[in-house]
C-alpha cells in the first residue's frame, strides 16, 4: 500500500469514527496507534466516501439478545417494545420448606404419639415422604437379649404398614445402648390422624414377655415430602420481582412524550393444586429523576385469582395473564414521565377464602411461576423530545498533521415520521468543550404521512456541507468524550399519535474532500 492509499485509509477511519457514533448513541470504536509517514512538500485534494448506511428501527432502539428488551412486529408490521422483567419462581419448598435440623422423637411408652411438623392451619391427608431417614436407640436395663418390632401404622407403602425388626443382643454389660441403622422412608406415604404419628414397638424377653425399655427414641433427619395432599392454610409467596428497566428511556432530557397504548404484563404460570389469590403490595414507576410514582387500577383493587389445577388435573400448568392498560389504570398519565423502571412486589395468598373443603395438592414438581412484562407499542407522539448522552471517543492516537482541511458532504433521506435534529459536541477528559460535529444543527426533515393511511411517504434526499480547517482538524485530537444531543418532533408532521413501522430507517451518506500534504 502506497502513501496515499495509507492517508486516504487513516482519513476514513477518523470520520467514520465520528459519524457513526453521533448516529448511533452506542459504542465508541477504538482507534489504534497509526505511525507517522514521511511528509513530501505536495497538496493533493482526495475524494474519500465514508459512509454509505441505512438506519432502521432495531438499530435505534438497541435491540440485543445482551438486554431485556426484544423488538416485535405484528402482522401490520407495526413496531412493539417487550422489555422483559426476572422471572420469579416458587416451588414446594414456599410451602413446605425441608427440615434440616433432626427432628426427635421420644418413645417412653411401648405406644407413642408424635406431633407431625406441620402448621396448626395445615391438614394433611397424605404425604409421601422424599430422600427423610430414621433411625431409632433403646437402652436396654435387660440381662438377656431382646426381640423388637417397631411398627408406624400410618406409614405404608405397596399396602405394607411400616415394619422393622431388631435383635438387641446382651452383651455382658447392663445397661446396653442400641442404636439401628438409618432406615430410607423414601416413597413411604404417611396417612395424618389428628396432627400425630404413632410409633410403636413390641419388645420381648426369652420368656415371651413383652417389655418396656428404660428409654427409647426415634430420630428423623431431612424431612422432605414428594407429595402432600390436603388443607395448606393461607400461605404467603412473596413474588418480589424487583423492576423492569425501561432503557429506551434513559436518555431522555426534556420534551414530551406520550404512548397511546402502553401495558404492563403479568404471566402467571401455576401448577399448585389449590386457589392462589394476588396481594399486591407495590406497582410503581420510576422515573430518571427518582420519583416513584403509583399505578392505580381496578386491578391491584380487587386482586386477580390465580388459575389452578384440580385433584384430577395433577400435572398440569395453569396460566392466568392480566395486564395493566390504558382502560383499567393510569399507566399512560405515568409513561408520560420520564420512566426508567417498573418495580413491583406482588403476594400470593394461598386458600384466600380459606375453604377447608377445598382438598389441594403439591408435588415435587409444583411450581408457581410469574413473569412481568413492559410492553410500549411504538404509537404516540412527542413533542421537541431532546435526547443526549455522553460517550466514550479518545482521539489523542490520531495523525491527522498532513490533513489541511476536509469538506465533508451529507446525503440524508429520513423515512421516519418525525423531524430529527443532531448535534455532537467534543471534550476533554476534564469536561472542557473543544468543538462541535457540526457548526449547525444536522436536522432531518420528517416523512410525510398519508392523511388516510397513518403511514409515512418516502422523502427526498437532503444535501448539507460541513467545512473543518485545519486548525480544527488538529484540535479535535484533544476529544475524550462526545455528547450527543438528538431532538424529534412529531407535531411538524401529524396532529395525532403515529405508528412507528418496521421499514421506517434514516439513509445517510457522507464523503469528504480532504486537503492533506504529501
Amino acid at each position: 500500500m502506497n502513501k496515499l492509499q495509507i492517508k486516504v485509509k487513516r482519513l476514513q477511519i477518523v470520520f467514520s469514527v465520528m459519524v457513526i457514533s453521533a448516529l448511533f448513541l452506542t459504542n465508541c470504536s477504538k482507534i489504534s496507534d497509526v505511525n507517522s509517514l514521511e511528509r513530501e512538500e505536495q497538496e493533493l485534494e482526495l475524494a474519500i466516501p465514508l459512509i454509505n448506511t441505512e438506519l432502521g428501527i432495531s438499530d435505534l432502539t438497541g435491540d440485543n439478545t445482551d438486554n431485556n428488551v426484544s423488538v416485535v412486529i405484528d402482522d401490520q408490521d407495526r413496531v412493539t417494545l417487550v422489555y422483559k422483567g426476572d422471572v420469579v419462581r416458587q416451588d414446594m419448598s414456599a410451602i413446605f420448606p425441608p427440615l434440616t435440623d433432626p427432628i426427635p422423637a421420644l418413645l417412653p411408652d411401648s405406644i407413642n404419639d408424635i406431633p407431625v411438623p406441620f402448621a396448626d392451619d395445615q391438614r394433611v391427608d397424605r404425604a409421601i415422604f422424599g430422600a427423610t431417614n430414621v433411625s431409632f436407640a433403646f437402652i436396654s436395663q435387660f440381662e438377656e437379649d431382646v426381640n423388637v418390632t417397631l411398627t408406624i401404622p400410618q406409614l405404608v407403602k405397596d399396602g405394607e404398614i411400616f415394619r422393622e425388626d431388631f435383635l438387641v443382643e446382651y452383651g455382658g454389660e447392663s445397661p446396653l445402648i442400641f442404636q439401628t441403622d438409618s432406615i430410607s422412608l423414601l416413597g413411604w406415604t404417611l396417612l395424618d390422624n389428628d396432627q400425630t404419628i404413632r410409633i410403636e414397638y413390641d419388645a420381648r424377653t426369652s420368656d415371651g414377655e413383652r417389655q418396656v425399655f428404660t428409654n427409647a427414641a426415634g430420630v428423623f433427619t431431612n424431612v422432605t415430602f414428594d407429595y402432600i395432599e390436603g388443607y395448606f392454610g393461607s400461605e404467603l409467596f412473596d413474588i418480589d420481582g424487583d423492576f423492569v428497566a425501561i432503557g429506551v428511556l434513559d436518555t431522555w432530557r426534556s420534551g414530551g412524550l406520550a404512548f397511546e397504548d402502553p401495558k404492563v404484563r403479568v404471566l402467571v404460570e401455576n401448577s399448585f393444586g389449590f386457589p392462589v389469590r394476588s396481594i399486591f403490595n407495590k406497582m410503581q414507576v420510576v422515573t430518571t429523576t427518582g420519583d416513584l410514582l403509583d399505578m392505580e387500577s381496578v386491578v391491584i383493587d380487587n386482586n386477580v385469582d390465580f388459575a389452578y389445577p384440580e385433584l384430577d388435573e395433577m400435572g398440569e400448568v395453569k396460566v392466568t395473564e392480566f395486564s395493566f392498560t390504558k382502560d383499567n389504570s393510569n399507566i399512560v398519565d405515568l409513561f408520560k414521565e420520564k420512566v426508567r423502571r417498573v418495580t413491583y412486589d406482588i403476594d400470593a395468598g394461598a386458600n384466600p377464602d380459606m375453604d377447608e373443603s377445598i382438598t389441594g395438592f403439591v408435588n415435587d414438581e409444583s411450581f408457581f411461576r410469574v413473569s412481568v412484562d413492559v410492553e410500549l407499542p411504538l404509537n404516540g407522539s412527542v413533542n421537541n423530545l431532546v435526547l443526549q448522552d455522553t460517550l466514550d471517543l479518545d482521539l489523542s492516537d490520531l495523525d491527522l498533521d498532513d490533513a489541511n482541511s476536509a469538506e465533508f458532504k451529507n446525503v440524508i433521506a429520513n423515512n421516519f415520521p418525525a423531524d430529527i435534529t443532531l448535534q455532537s459536541y467534543l471534550y476533554t477528559e476534564s469536561g472542557v468543550l473543544i468543538d462541535s460535529l457540526f457548526q449547525t444543527r444536522l436536522a432531518m426533515p420528517g416523512a410525510p404521512v398519508d392523511v388516510n393511511t397513518g403511514i409515512a411517504n418516502a422523502t427526498d434526499e437532503i444535501i448539507s456541507y460541513e467545512d473543518f480547517d485545519g486548525e480544527r482538524l488538529q484540535n479535535i485530537k484533544k476529544t475524550k468524550k462526545m455528547l450527543i444531543n438528538v431532538k424529534i418532533n412529531t407535531n411538524q408532521v401529524s396532529d395525532g399519535p403515529l405508528w412507528i413501522y418496521n421499514d421506517y430507517g434514516i439513509k445517510f451518506k457522507v464523503g469528504a474532500k480532504v486537503k492533506t500534504t504529501l
